[in-house]
């Protein structure tokens, strides 16, 4: 029960990123070719993100109707490959202008984004070792509980998305701002 509410988080983490980048998949497609994927192999064209970001967003459905290990493995390995991109971006310094979280332009890596997809790949593992109750059963099991739960998982889930996005283009605003100063 203790993991019901992160796991809840991820998912719909996974279907409000999914779901923005399948719209607007540029900024994912710019950030992957700024780390160099197209040199392996991989593909980065508009589609290509789209279908990920699908699956991304089909995955986060899966979640919340299903915390069964096979699933909660899956929303590990996929946190696990965003930490890997933020890394990868974060290593290439400069050259990764947005790292396309939710469809956003402006949202360059940060070291926080890395430490808060590491968080939740720990989250993830621990949903896939422990267990975790999907968000319908946890509902229905505990309905005096439903509303502040759900209440919190929204909440919590608004405040990762405005720490990926909003922040850092915050900080650059601030950053740029003492700059003009001096």
């Amino acid at each position: 029960m203790v993991l019901s509410g992160p796991f809840a988080l991820l998912a719909l983490l996974l279907v409000a990123a999914g779901a923005s980048e399948a719209i607007r998949p540029e900024p994912v497609v710019g950030g992957l070719h700024g780390v160099g994927l197209y040199r392996v192999g991989l593909p980065v064209s508009r589609w290509a993100v789209r279908l990920g970001a699908i699956g991304e967003c089909l995955l986060g459905v899966a979640a919340l109707f299903s915390s069964s290990r096979p699933v909660a493995v899956l929303v590990a390995l996929s946190f696990l490959s965003f930490a890997a991109f933020i890394a990868a971006a974060l290593r290439r310094s400069g050259s990764v202008s947005s790292c396309g979280c939710f469809g956003a332009d402006e949202s360059p890596p940060t070291p926080l984004h890395l430490v808060i997809d590491l968080a939740l790949l720990g989250l993830a593992i621990a949903a896939a070792a422990h267990g975790a109750l999907p968000l319908r059963v946890f509902v229905v099991r505990h309905p005096a509980l439903s509303v502040p739960f759900l209440a919190f998982v929204c909440l919590a889930t608004w405040f990762v998305y405005l720490s990926v996005t909003t922040l850092p283009q915050l900080a650059a605003l601030i950053r740029d701002g003492e700059r003009r100063e001096v």
